[in-house]
């Protein structure tokens, strides 16, 4: 054993495969390295959900091979999605990388390192990363939208054990963990026995009550309203929607293959906007899939420029993707790259008026901020990392610290303010 490092891409259930996999080496006897260039062991836990994910994770990959041929003796593994949805053999290309595995594939880590096959705790995959961590409770997703690898990437969607998931979560908040994450393709889906996704929820935040629990990837499907009333009862779960609606015009949700209509979007946004406390929304759309015609867009962003509470867009072109059902089928009925392009500047700009609409309720509110360093970090309504933060003039306390703050200008999402006085 000796040294590892973990360079992770893609999503926040990379995060928590790539805590397992660290597991697994420090069960090993390795400990972890401050960057690659002191690692013995490289392990990249690639993405490849889109053709640009591809690309940057091959990018990566070929980076990784020259780090290996820097110096004797190192070791390089290729792990996540980019083997999960492609397959790879150890030829060609390839013959400098020692071991390939899959998404979350943590038996097959074992059998690489000649460890025998067990259950061992996550442990922080990066030495910077204790104070926010993932908590994934199930794999795959069983959903097959047309658009979408991941049955072809992680498989159907499989939950993870109750008492496994508590297991995890005793083990980030033993670690440090100021906040988690929980994580999966389809959260909302996940059962076991008779206990339901807010059961689960609810146990975890009345089990953690100090730490910070925010969920994510809440299929429109299956959106839990049950949740927003847990959310009004227990402060420690963070007031905050992530779902991906992909779209509003009936005919192009059905092209997608995704089970439900605009009555339920609407019904989903009001029963979102009528919450108290108000609740932050993180909402994911798809541009210029095709079929979708002017009409078609406007009804999606009339839709988006009606939401109260949405907070954070994030917009993506439509990406033909071989393996996909929509692959399959052609395109033919597509927009024109010029078409997108005007389409996600709307969309973008939907996105600035949301933002500026709550920047303008929220200057000079009193708002909690968990610190990410000693001079910025994330409010209730920011997911860590991929939303926006709350900066300070100066240090103001430690990394996973709630503070009190007030806030007193906005820039998009990010926020500068002052520390409340006692």
């Amino acid at each position: 054993a000796g040294t590892f490092f973990i360079h992770t891409l893609g999503c926040p259930k990379n995060e928590a495969d790539s805590d397992e996999f660290a597991g697994v080496l420090v069960s090993g006897g390795w400990s972890v390295a401050c960057s690659a260039a002191d690692a013995d062991l490289l392990l990249l836990n690639s993405c490849a959900f889109l053709r640009s994910a591809v690309e940057e994770s091959v990018d990566t990959l070929l980076g990784a091979i020259s780090w290996k041929l820097e110096r004797d003796g190192r070791t390089l593994i290729l792990a996540g999605c980019l083997p999960g949805r492609f397959g790879y053999t150890l030829d060609g290309e390839l013959a400098q990388v020692d071991c390939v595995i899959g998404p979350a594939d943590t038996d097959g880590l074992r059998d690489f390192l000649g460890l025998p096959r067990r259950y061992s705790s996550c442990a922080p995959s990066a030495p910077a990363s204790l104070t926010n961590r993932y908590l994934k409770i199930a794999e795959g997703c069983s959903n097959n939208c047309f658009y979408c690898t991941i049955p072809v990437i992680r498989g159907p969607f499989v939950p993870e054990g109750r008492e496994r998931i508590l297991d995890t979560a005793a083990a980030l908040v033993d670690q440090g963990a100021s906040e988690i994450g929980i994580v999966a393709q389809d959260t909302a889906r996940w059962t076991d026995s008779d206990a339901c996704f807010t059961d689960l929820v609810g146990t975890l935040t009345l089990r953690w009550p100090d730490v910070w629990w925010r969920t994510y990837y809440l299929h429109p499907a299956r959106f839990p309203f049950e949740l927003l009333d847990l959310m009004s009862n227990r402060d420690n779960l963070m007031p905050y929607i992530d779902i991906p609606v992909q779209h509003f015009d009936p005919r192009v949700l059905a092209e997608m293959g995704r089970p439900y209509g605009p009555e339920d979007l609407l019904r989903i946004a009001r029963a979102i906007d009528d919450s108290e406390p108000r609740v932050a929304v993180r909402a994911t759309v798809i541009a210029g899939y095709p079929g979708e015609d002017d009409r078609a867009f406007e009804l999606l962003t009339g839709f988006l420029g009606d939401w109260v509470s949405l907070r954070h867009l994030v917009c993506f072109p439509y990406s033909p993707e071989e393996g996909t059902r929509q692959f399959e089928k052609g395109d033919a009925a597509r927009a024109g790259p010029s078409v997108i392009h005007d389409r996600m500047m709307a969309l973008s700009s939907i996105g600035d008026v949301s933002q500026q609409q709550w920047c303008e309720t929220l200057l000079g509110e009193e708002i909690e901020v968990l610190l990410d360093d000693d001079m910025s970090g994330h409010s209730r309504y920011d997911a860590p990392f991929v939303d926006g933060s709350c900066s300070f003039d100066g240090a103001v306390g430690r990394p996973g610290q709630v503070v009190r703050a007030v806030v007193e200008s906005c820039s998009g999402a990010d926020m500068a303010a002052r520390l409340k006085a006692d």
